[in-house]
């Protein structure tokens, strides 16, 4: 599972860290991210990103809502302790 978020802007400006554009990331969690201004280093994460996108899997709404009443279980569950994650 990747945490970072990352955020490029004209191939030139990039944002890497943990934290979610949220309050809770900002006044509750240790988080935080760094902008830098660098079209190499954005490069870098542009190909990352690619290469990620390469070996994900497409999952249409059809097979997401044909998955196992055990992964429902587990989604459900998860989803009702996010906040305290």
């Amino acid at each position: 599972m990747l945490h970072q978020k990352i955020v490029l802007v004209d191939g030139l400006w990039s944002l890497v860290g943990s934290s979610n554009l949220d309050d809770r990331s900002y006044d509750i969690n240790d988080e935080a991210s760094v902008g830098i201004i660098d079209r190499g280093v954005a490069a870098q994460l542009k190909n990352a990103f690619d290469d990620d996108l390469r070996s994900s899997i497409l999952v249409r709404l059809e097979a997401w809502n044909a998955r196992s009443l055990w992964h429902k279980a587990e989604d459900w569950l998860s989803y009702r302790v996010n906040d305290q994650l």
